[in-house]
């Protein structure tokens, strides 16, 4: 089903937020439930976490190529170097390894209680598991298809990102700070406090930069230097952020939210962030992902039906209508 529906922009620090128009709609179904969204450029596709299986569709066409099943509280998914495909299921703290081909579940390994976010490393030689209660990280080596090690994080994660040297660079939600871990080592080696973040979520990172983006329950994103913990820049976005992403070609950084807004950032050759705006989208898309080849923007969410209020120091509840997720492709709009 296509679109031709303009997204509306909210000029914010006198910066005209980017155009987009939301350019197919490809249905999901239930249950109505998601978690995370992933990109992966070499196939060319988007995976979505969806309760209990991860969809997976095609990122030009939107076509839903298949399900990675099986799965119990499905909350991330990466991709080794060989193309493997690795989800996880967060009620049974496992990890299975999927084929890229016809999606049949091959190995699983155990993971820790709570199993949520996946990453991989740039090389796709290690997937990290990132186990919410269980307050620690998994290390998937995908050539042997073992656990290399579990490494304690000292508070419970949210998300993270890699670089190519090595670093992990982990939210910790319970304690609002960053943890650096050596891969090499499977060891934490440095906490960079951040105070003025409630609850960090989302995470992104340009290696180039050495800058981490990090979004936070209280209204802010956070610029911190991935060098040293120093913050740098502090920005407001949206409210009921869960996810950041990184668009290294047009150096534009995004902030998905709940509250129907996707803050949206330009970053200067210095690493400096200018607040292009706020984008107008479908209430409760709080996880994206990015295409840096063309600039689209991956959203998910569903047709709402109710709301429920929050509970003190929580988020709002978000009910939708049965059967109703879908993936949204949001292009920008051609100059």
């Amino acid at each position: 089903m296509r679109k031709a529906l303009l997204l509306s922009s909210i000029l914010i620090c006198g910066a005209a937020a980017p155009s987009y128009t939301i350019t197919k709609t490809v249905p999901l179904g239930a249950p109505d439930k998601w978690d995370y969204i992933s990109f992966d450029a070499a196939s060319h596709r988007v995976f979505v976490a969806h309760a209990d299986h991860t969809d997976v569709v095609d990122a030009s066409t939107g076509q839903v190529l298949g399900k990675l099943a099986g799965l119990h509280g499905a909350h991330g998914q990466a991709v080794a170097a060989d193309g493997t495909i690795w989800a996880d299921s967060g009620l049974t703290k496992t990890v299975t390894a999927y084929d890229p081909k016809t999606f049949a579940a091959g190995k699983t390994l155990p993971a820790q209680t709570d199993a949520d976010g996946l990453v991989a490393d740039p090389s796709g030689k290690t997937i990290v598991v990132l186990n919410g209660d269980g307050e620690s990280a998994t290390l998937v080596d995908t050539a042997t298809q073992t656990v290399r090690a579990n490494v304690k994080l000292g508070g419970g994660p949210e998300f993270a990102a890699m670089d190519d040297r090595g670093h992990l660079y982990v939210n910790i939600a319970s304690t609002n700070e960053i943890a650096v871990v050596d891969v090499s080592a499977a060891k934490v080696t440095a906490r960079y406090p951040i105070p003025t973040c409630t609850s960090p979520h989302g995470l992104a990172l340009d290696a180039k930069t050495s800058r981490l983006f990090t979004t936070c329950e209280n209204e802010k994103m956070l610029v911190v230097d991935a060098k040293n913990g120093h913050i740098l820049q502090t920005l407001p976005i949206g409210h009921g952020t869960d996810a950041a992403a990184f668009d290294p070609v047009r150096h534009l950084v995004y902030s998905s939210n709940s509250d129907k807004t996707l803050s949206t950032f330009h970053e200067d050759d210095a690493g400096v962030l200018t607040k292009l705006g706020d984008v107008a989208t479908p209430a409760g898309a709080r996880t994206l992902a990015v295409d840096p080849q063309n600039g689209r923007v991956f959203l998910v969410t569903g047709k709402l039906a109710a709301t429920q209020p929050a509970p003190e120091g929580g988020r709002v509840h978000w009910n939708y209508k049965p059967g109703s997720i879908s993936l949204m492709f949001l292009d920008p709009a051609q100059k």
